[in-house]
């Protein structure tokens, strides 16, 4: 069993109340308690296991979702909705049609399910498998770093193999056969969607976000030298016209307003551990000091003297 419900005792196998909801190849539970019922249904396969639980509260609970450290976790709401998201303090909803990743190292999440119905299903990924797709999915390396939780819409192909596994009532190792084909699809399914998310609105493929990235930190690790689009677009194999829109529709700003940006930040660092505004001026690319002080100036307001005799050095 994947899920605990607060004040819940669970019993193996089906409950009559469930009939119709039990998939014949799942090891199933039920639940009872001063909640109402539970029908929570499990499988395990070499390289991930997935859990469907039917949660039928009579009034409002406490459940808590396991997830092992060795795993990626991803939650999908088919009915229903939680009141608090799993893992964290936030007072957020995952509604139906809704899924998360569970990237914290957490083993139990918890999440607040009001009265009425609601359907969850778990997908729990061996971190060694995902190891493989990482070569046709790079944003597996940032799944796996990430922290927190993130509301995300179902795709439609994804809805379809969640649907074809609740609802599979082959029996034996022909319907696990068709559960875990059903998995493998679903995960390929989410991943090909989380590639190519709209950012603003816009279609930014992974790899055209990938390179922005480090579009980003190739800017934030040379603000000491001249840096133009031209030379950006040179560096990174983009034309300057879509470097350009790109990293607007990226990060908001244009790069230019982010180079001064950054540069600033980065003198404002300088001046406070007590550098001569000369060796500020060159560290954040300016080669003429009066050109730095001006800039400063329009950015902050007050000239780097002024600023660095207000501040206040750090112990």
């Amino acid at each position: 069993m994947r899920i605990f419900i607060e004040n819940g005792v669970a019993a193996t196998g089906v409950d009559p109340v469930f009939r119709t909801s039990g998939i014949p190849s799942a090891i199933a539970s039920t639940i009872k308690g001063a909640f109402g019922h539970a029908l929570a249904q499990y499988f395990r396969f070499e390289d991930f296991t997935i859990s469907y639980a039917i949660l039928q509260m009579e009034q409002p609970g406490m459940v808590y979702i396991y997830t092992d450290q060795d795993e990626l976790t991803f939650l999908f709401c088919l009915k229903g909705h939680t009141g608090v998201m799993p893992g964290t303090a936030d007072v957020r909803c995952l509604r139906e049609g809704q899924y998360s990743i569970l990237a914290s190292k957490e083993v139990w999440h918890y999440c607040r399910l009001e009265a009425g119905e609601h359907h969850l299903l778990q997908l729990n990924i061996r971190k060694e498998y995902l190891e493989t797709l990482r070569y046709s999915y790079p944003l597996i390396n940032q799944m796996l770093t990430a922290s927190g939780f993130n509301v995300i819409a179902m795709p439609l192909k994804a809805l379809l193999r969640v649907h074809t596994i609740i609802h599979c009532r082959i029996r034996g190792a022909a319907g696990r056969c068709m559960i875990e084909a059903s998995a493998k699809q679903l995960l390929i399914y989410v991943l090909s969607e989380l590639s190519e998310r709209k950012v603003n609105g816009y279609v930014l493929t992974f790899m055209e976000r990938q390179t922005l990235e480090a579009v980003r930190s190739y800017i934030l690790n040379n603000l000491g030298r001249k840096i133009t689009i031209p030379l950006l677009g040179r560096q990174f194999g983009l034309a300057s016209t879509n470097l350009k829109q790109h990293f607007k529709i990226m990060y908001h700003t244009t790069i230019r307003s982010f180079l001064i940006e950054s540069r600033m930040e980065l003198a404002k660092l300088l001046l406070e551990e007590g550098e001569k505004i000369s060796q500020v001026s060159e560290k954040v690319g300016y080669a003429e000091t009066s050109n730095f002080i001006r800039v400063f100036k329009s950015h902050t307001g007050i000239t780097p003297a002024a600023y660095r005799t207000n501040i206040t050095r750090p112990i």
